[in-house]
């Protein structure tokens, strides 16, 4: 799930600049980036809870975080802000 001014909190899956986040029981699948980039994922407070590498436009990424917890994925210089589903 993700959250950004004027999106429900609702949305299951969200396109960003052809990134796309979906998260379930602390695993979030990330899709629309070049291969070899790395992806990383941060707790609010700014710890980082998991990595990936893309491959086939695809990354894993294997968190702590709960549902409901907010997180911040990181690819390259973009970022986003969700909460986990």
């Amino acid at each position: 799930m993700f959250i950004e001014e004027g999106v429900p909190a609702s949305v299951a899956n969200v396109y960003i600049n052809d990134v796309q986040i979906q998260s379930e029981g602390g695993i979030i699948h990330v899709q629309g980036c070049n291969d070899g980039e790395q992806v990383c994922i941060y707790s609010i407070n700014g710890s980082e809870v998991g990595s990936a590498v893309f491959q086939n436009g695809k990354a894993v990424v294997n968190t702590t975080l709960k549902p409901g917890s907010v997180a911040i994925l990181k690819v390259g210089q973009k970022s986003f802000k969700f909460v986990m589903k």
